[in-house]
């Protein structure tokens, strides 16, 4: 940052108008507490878990659940990286290169994450089965998760496109949505399982 500032500085410039610093605030606000619900969206489980069931049983809930989780690491990889592809589509409006980029985007994800899903069940069964005996009865329950977690792996790089497009209460609202879904599901599977 140092060197860069150093070397460019006679690039920059401060000069900014009251209506730069409010438009750019009202973006940043909405990105932040859209990100905040994604964050609190992401952990909301271990609390209303830990709060539902013993200690132990959160401790394997938390060890099966960080293995369904990484199901978005790739989608969340694809996110970061197609960011700056969506906003110029958009910005010079060439809808048809966005549309045909998505569709290839949105396949090579769907192979993608098929694949690490089935690699996930079977290291984590090999897992289990040589280091961990005493989870052997956490396998369905992963497998359990991973139908849960596959149908968003699939849709949950598509957030980016919405703020990349500057529908940023789309973007919250369909995190609160998520949010939303997160609570009452976590509750319902916890009951109908009997895990109270």
């Amino acid at each position: 940052f140092v060197f860069c500032f150093a070397k460019y500085s006679n690039l920059l410039t401060f000069n900014f108008s009251f209506q730069d610093v409010k438009s750019n605030l009202s973006f940043g606000l909405k990105s932040f507490f859209a990100e905040a619900f994604s964050i609190l969206n992401d952990k909301l489980d271990l609390i209303i878990i830990g709060y539902l069931i013993s200690s132990t049983e959160v401790g394997i809930y938390s060890f099966l659940i960080f293995f369904a989780k990484s199901m978005y690491i790739i989608p969340g990889t694809l996110q970061q990286n197609i960011n700056p592809l969506i906003g110029k589509h958009w910005f010079s409006n060439t809808m048809e290169e966005l549309n045909k980029t998505l569709k290839n985007i949105r396949n090579v994800n769907i192979a993608v994450v098929l694949v690490q899903a089935v690699a996930i069940l079977i290291f984590y069964k090999i897992l289990i089965a040589f280091y961990k005996p005493e989870f052997a009865g956490s396998w369905g329950y992963l497998a359990l998760s991973m139908l849960g977690i596959i149908p968003f792996a699939l849709i949950s790089w598509g957030g980016s496109i919405l703020v990349m497009t500057g529908k940023l209460k789309e973007n919250i609202l369909r995190t609160l949505i998520l949010l939303v879904f997160t609570v009452l599901t976590t509750f319902i599977f916890t009951l109908f399982f009997g895990f109270r």
